[in-house]
């Protein structure tokens, strides 16, 4: 153990007696190092299972059938404001995001999943200048050539506003 994982320090080591253990520290110090300090205190709103139909893919069938495409969008932003003191104004209005995700979806056709996702939050970002931190998670149920036993596929991704406001 001390030669395999000689970057835990000393006084750490005892907390690491197991597999799992040293899984979480990783994980922990992983988190840490690629999410800023102040992203991961912003507030957060979920809006999860938005689904509409939509004719994305990379496949000829996905852009003349289509198929439904599952959404869940979380946004980060201080709501201290607005709650502190009940004020609508002072925080995000969940329907115009839902309605953003709603236009990308039933909008014009991406190949990729990933650009759906980035579409979505370059447009939260945009539309939004309280929101921080916006993280979409894509899914679609049925995908040919995928076999049927696979519950959904997609992508999940982050984006920070950039410190010029952008």
């Amino acid at each position: 153990m001390l030669k395999l994982f000689s970057y835990i320090p000393k006084q750490y080591k005892s907390l690491f007696a197991s597999t799992q253990n040293i899984y979480d520290y990783s994980l922990a110090r992983l988190f840490s190092a690629q999410v800023p300090i102040h992203a991961r205190s912003l507030d957060r709103i979920h809006i999860r299972g938005s689904k509409f139909f939509g004719f994305h893919g990379a496949l000829p069938e996905e852009n003349t059938l289509g198929q439904v495409f599952e959404v869940d969008t979380t946004v980060g932003c201080s709501l201290e404001e607005a709650g502190k003191n009940d004020d609508l104004t002072k925080t995000i209005n969940y329907a115009e995001i839902h309605k953003i995700v709603e236009r990308v979806i039933t909008g014009p056709p991406h190949q990729l999943v990933e650009s759906v996702a980035e579409t979505i939050c370059s447009q939260v970002l945009q539309h939004h200048l309280r929101v921080q931190m916006v993280q979409v998670h894509v899914k679609k149920h049925c995908i040919p050539g995928v076999p049927a036993v696979v519950q959904s596929v997609g992508v999940e991704i982050t984006r920070m506003r950039k410190h010029d406001g952008r």
